[in-house]
């Protein structure tokens, strides 16, 4: 990586051929060459698919599409959870030119009428938990999507399983030819503390940053595993490093957390993109339990997304002493993964807090909030990024601001990077608040939080004050028995004035996430208000 004096961390070429195609059209030419070699497993029946198995079943829902009237740049919509049809009606749409959106099941009736309003799809694919959300939805539109039906479901949807069945005219199907800046998935952004937008993810960013992902440290792909359905960005990332290097993965929901380190072991799955909430179940099993199975496959384990405890990290790679247990920075907007560390495992342990090194064909600068000028090495700054892998824009939303003078995307995220290049995001510039006239980070008062052994999860923010304008509360998630002064207390003896739990603590049995796994500030904020009131 490349530092200079105008202050731009570089990340090193991407010396990967290029591949300007679909990706609907790269897989279909993959699973020509690659028939009968397994592309997913699902981790909670065991069953498997070959990349010929799912080039037909989606050859053949591709059909069905194109009959009823489906076109180029239209969208499709599914809504489903984490298992192996998710990926037979994206493709065939990207078979056909049309745009891939998702929603997640369980997700509020406002934030799946949001989604849909948005991007207008001409066809929903679902699966039967979520037939009660989307005619909840659906009720108020003019003009209804054509609904098909993921699993048997008796009614008056199509039916996917039965579409399948019908193989007229396959062996005459050719997908469209398009070109890498054209348009392959719409992905929502976290809504954490806005109403979400839809990103476009072009064809060249999902398929060439594959080979920016493997050049950084030398990465050697193998059996890929995400718990995530394509409604998250990591389970698109995981699902391209398969089609373009031709892997296998494991997918699964709702996988009890011993059951992971089993799958670990009977499918030799060497790479794990996940949130921090797996981290922070693999810290609560005995240390017994890891010895029970064998992970030695296992070489890296990438989180992030939200806080998490330093300590955390480092129990989880205690108990696997074989794998990268990192944090990683990624972005929808900028270049799916930003920056990750495998090279140097003292270095990693020095640096547990750090997000890694920038990968190949991005750029990173921090700027100045107030001046956009870019700041130096331990310089708290907005994070900007500059890549060859961003995304195509959004969806019904033009805002020149998105961009610097410069072309750099500002994200919204605040962090720094250190005299090593080694990079740290502490914050997003939504979230953070002001007390008095100080800026408070709601992740510092997180992480000091954590710290307290009885805590297991924390989210903070301020709470609207007309004297000091917000004051810092939060809530928690306890692992044992501690009170709300012992946690004050606490504080007090780690962190400043001005980050005292003035609003106070509420102790809560579950933080509200969004669908991608992220911690719900606006939602966390609403429950600690109820239990006020």
């Amino acid at each position: 990586m490349a530092k200079t004096n105008d202050f731009i961390l570089r990340g090193p070429p991407c010396h990967a051929p290029k591949i300007d195609k679909g990706v609907g059209e790269y897989f279909f030419e993959q699973a020509d060459k690659l028939g009968d070699t397994i592309f997913q497993i699902d981790g909670n029946s065991g069953k498997t698919e070959t990349y010929g198995e799912v080039k037909r079943r989606s050859t053949r829902v591709a059909l069905y599409l194109q009959k009823i009237g489906l076109k180029s740049k239209d969208i499709v919509l599914l809504c489903c959870k984490n298992n192996l049809d998710n990926i037979v009606p994206a493709l065939a749409a990207q078979y056909l030119g049309a745009i891939v959106a998702s929603i997640d099941p369980t997700q509020s009736v406002a934030d799946a009428k949001h989604a849909i309003t948005l991007v207008e799809p001409k066809v929903i694919f679902f699966e039967e938990k979520s037939l009660d959300l989307l005619n909840d939805v659906l009720q108020e539109f003019d003009q209804k999507p054509h609904m098909i039906s993921i699993g048997s479901l008796t009614g008056k949807c199509p039916d996917m399983s039965k579409i399948e069945t019908e193989g007229q005219g396959e062996q005459n199907f050719e997908p469209i030819k398009q070109k890498g800046s054209d348009v392959a998935v719409i992905l929502f952004s976290s809504g954490t503390t806005s109403a979400p937008k839809g990103i476009y993810l072009t064809n060249w960013g999902m398929l060439n940053v594959v080979g920016s992902v493997i050049q950084h440290n030398n990465l050697k792909t193998g059996m890929m595993m995400h718990f995530t359905s394509l409604y998250w960005v990591s389970a698109w990332l995981t699902t391209s490093i398969c089609i373009v290097t031709g892997t296998s993965k494991v997918i699964g929901t709702d996988i009890d957390t011993e059951k992971i380190l089993e799958i670990i072991e009977k499918y030799k799955v060497t790479h794990i993109f996940t949130s921090n909430l797996l981290i922070y179940r693999l810290t609560n099993l005995p240390v017994e339990t890891f010895e029970k199975f064998d992970t030695s496959s296992l070489y890296s384990m990438l989180t992030g997304g939200s806080t998490i405890d330093p300590q955390q990290l480092l129990a989880v790679r205690k108990c696997l002493p074989h794998t990268y247990v990192n944090l990683a920075y990624g972005s929808s907007e900028g270049s799916f993964l930003v920056c990750y560390n495998y090279s140097d495992r003292k270095l990693s342990d020095e640096k547990i807090s750090s997000s890694g090194m920038v990968v190949p064909g991005v750029q990173l600068k921090f700027s100045d909030v107030d001046t956009r000028k870019p700041l130096g090495p331990n310089q708290t700054g907005e994070i900007c990024i500059k890549s060859e892998y961003m995304m195509g824009g959004y969806h019904k939303f033009s805002n020149p601001n998105v961009f610097d003078e410069d072309g750099f995307l500002k994200t919204g995220d605040v962090g720094y990077y250190d005299e090593d290049g080694y990079v740290y995001v502490t914050d997003r510039i939504g979230e953070m608040f002001k007390y008095q006239s100080y800026q408070i980070s709601p992740t510092v008062l997180e992480t000091a939080l954590l710290q307290h052994p009885a805590v297991g999860e924390a989210v903070a923010f301020g709470l609207s004050d007309p004297v000091n304008r917000n004051l810092p509360a939060a809530c928690v998630v306890l692992k044992f028995n501690a009170s709300e002064q012992e946690l004050k207390k606490f504080i007090e003896s780690k962190l400043g004035d001005r980050y005292q739990l003035r609003g106070g603590i509420k102790f809560v049995e579950k933080i509200p996430r969004t669908p991608s796994g992220k911690y719900q500030r606006r939602g966390a904020k609403e429950l600690f208000l109820k239990l006020q009131n």
